[in-house]
């Protein structure tokens, strides 16, 4: 992408690019590359709308001082949120942490299998 900048060794052989809002509906997002694949990450932003009483996630191009209004009923008073996120762990990460916490493994039978 001619907008691209190839990203240095620790990138994992990614390339990060930063697509210009003018291009892409105005809306920038990054384009996370690597071979075939193509991953978007885009901000999200979450606000809770004191007309509506509900949660409202927005995609935006910046946080900015004055949020938009609420999509749902129009309101201007949106406040914003913290978002919830996940963190995902391989079954071996898990095993190893739970493995390596001698509470929680104190009076297993290690060379049991069934025990774990």
């Amino acid at each position: 992408m001619k907008y691209g900048r190839r990203c240095q060794s620790d990138c994992f052989g990614f390339q990060l690019t930063m697509m210009p809002s003018s291009q892409l509906h105005r809306q920038p997002f990054f384009v996370l590359q690597f071979e075939s694949i193509e991953v978007v990450i885009m901000p999200i932003y979450e606000y809770m709308c004191h007309g509506c009483q509900r949660k409202v996630t927005l995609y935006l191009q910046t946080h900015s001082a004055s949020p938009p209004p609420c999509p749902q009923c129009g309101n201007n008073t949106l406040d914003r949120v913290f978002s919830t996120f996940a963190v995902r762990k391989t079954h071996k990460d898990v095993y190893d942490s739970i493995l390596s916490d001698n509470r929680l493994t104190r009076g297993m039978m290690r060379n049991d299998p069934k025990a774990l």
